[in-house]
This record gives C-alpha cells, structure tokens and sequence, in this order.
C-alpha cells in the first residue's frame, strides 16, 4: 500500500464514510488482485520456459549419448532446428498436435506408448511388484 492509499483509507475512515471504505476496499482489493495475476503469470511463464529448457536438455543428452543415435556437435543443430520449427508451427497454427498424432498413428507410433505419466505408471506397477 503505498502513501496515497494509505491517506485515502485514513480519510474514509476518519468521515466514517462507509461507501468511500467499501470503494477504497474494492479498489485495494483490484490493485492486489492486479499485482498477484501479474506475478502469477510472471512465474508461470518462468516455470514453463525453465520445464522447456530442462526437456530440450534431456532430448540433447539422449540425442548424442545414446548408442542408438549418437548425434555429435555437426548432426545435433540440424536436429534441433527440426524440432523448433515442428515446435513453431503449433505457434503459427500451420499444423496442431493432432495433426502430428495422425502422422505418427499411420506409422505405428503411438503417443499414449510415450507420455511421462504412462512411464511413471508402469515403472510403478514394477516397483509394487518386486516388493510383493
């Protein structure tokens, strides 16, 4: 609360003017509201472009030290700059996940085979059956 709220609730306060405390309220309330989504979204965008950074770390990694594909420093920018434009053109609207989805499905490649939360299930379900 800065200096000049702080008068305007005193003044309220002081005409005991209870529309102008309900009005300062409301407006208090807004600038808090205002402030916190501010900083909400500020920190979802960070945490969002931190998870991003941390998932093209690990396709990175894999990509060159896996001995399926072993990508080196030559091989890896084209790579990525594959993928960022596959990423970009979610962005732009030229094509969506779904229309990914229905490439990879005529192939045979399923994403429900891939996703992190099937992964962590099953790698579950092994671990409650080795404790059995």
């Amino acid at each position: 609360m800065d200096r000049n709220e702080l008068r305007r609730l005193e003044k309220a306060a002081r005409d005991k003017n209870k529309f102008k405390l309900a009005e300062w309220a409301t407006q208090f309330e807004n600038q808090v509201r205002a402030e916190l989504d501010k900083r909400y979204e500020e920190y979802y965008q960070k945490q969002i472009s931190d998870t991003i950074d941390n998932f093209i770390l690990a396709i990175l990694y894999t990509l060159h030290f896996s001995e399926n594909t072993k990508l080196g420093r030559k091989r890896l920018p084209d790579f990525m700059e594959d993928l960022f434009s596959s990423i970009d053109m979610f962005r732009t609207g030229e094509y969506n996940p779904n229309d990914y989805r229905e490439e990879l499905e005529k192939c045979g490649i399923f994403l429900s085979d891939y996703t992190y939360e099937k992964r962590r299930k099953d790698k579950k379900e092994n671990e409650d059956n080795e404790t059995k």
